[in-house]
């Protein structure tokens, strides 16, 4: 009977060993990010279609780690989804927009709960804690026009610095 505990925390502690030895290895993963068609900017309701794939990621369960991303626009969009993260599959979004502005994209490896991967950062110093992706296109941005100032806008800015 005394044999089963220790079989059970022998297990268990193979179990961490092997997750913390496979998590070490997400460290040198990175998550790039492109347009399928090769550029940044687009005719209004032109069709995006942005990859995002995972460098280093050959043995990533899918399981476990997935592409949480968040579209956001200055046509006022928001649309968020979370997909499997796959080294050899990668998750392809597709939008537009169809006025002048930008389209933004960040993405993030989260795990199942939605927490993001943090990189150790005593190894690590040099990259960004997240795995993540930032990044968008832009619909005609040579015709976005300027506004004016708010009336209140240097009253508001010397009450800020007080």
């Amino acid at each position: 009977m005394k044999k089963l505990p220790m079989a059970g925390f022998a297990a268990f502690a193979a179990f961490c060993a092997g997750f913390a030895a496979f998590a070490g290895d997400l460290d040198a993963v990175f998550m790039r990010g492109r347009t399928l068609e090769d550029k940044v900017f687009y005719a209004p309701g032109e069709k995006m279609t942005f990859e995002l794939s995972l460098t280093d990621a050959e043995n990533l369960p899918e399981d476990v780690w997935f592409i949480k991303w968040t579209r956001t626009g200055d046509d006022g969009k928001r649309e968020e989804g979370k997909s499997p993260a796959s080294a050899a599959k990668p998750l392809v979004l597709a939008t537009s927009l169809d006025r002048p502005g930008f389209v933004r994209i960040y993405a993030e490896l989260v795990d199942r709960d939605g927490k993001p991967y943090r990189r150790d950062e005593t190894k690590y110093r040099h990259e960004a804690g997240l795995i993540f992706f930032d990044g968008g296109a832009g619909v005609q941005p040579e015709k976005l026009q300027g506004v004016p100032e708010p009336a209140d806008f240097d009253a508001f800015w010397a009450k800020q610095k007080a």
